[in-house]
């Protein structure tokens, strides 16, 4: 058995108004996602978020035997928000 995490740190096809509503528990305008999206793209060293698409590429090589030798460490996929 191999056990492997992927940090992510926010995904900007995952940061929804209604999710952030959910949280907030106020209704938040289009320009203030985008605000939150774009503070989080500043924060990283690659200057973008990584992409859902991104992700499950990573995820995908992991699940696969060319990934055999990895287990027991988390994978960073921040572009560079958090040191690993």
């Amino acid at each position: 058995m191999r056990v492997v995490g992927v940090w992510t740190a926010g995904l900007p096809e995952t940061l929804t108004a209604e999710k952030l509503e959910a949280v907030t528990g106020a209704p938040l305008p289009p320009e203030a996602v985008a605000g939150i999206a774009a503070n989080l793209d500043s924060l990283r060293m690659t200057g973008r978020s990584p992409r859902l698409a991104e992700i499950a590429a990573t995820v995908t090589f992991l699940a696969s035997d060319h990934a055999a030798a990895i287990t027991g460490t988390w994978i960073n996929a921040t572009s560079g928000m958090y040191p690993s």
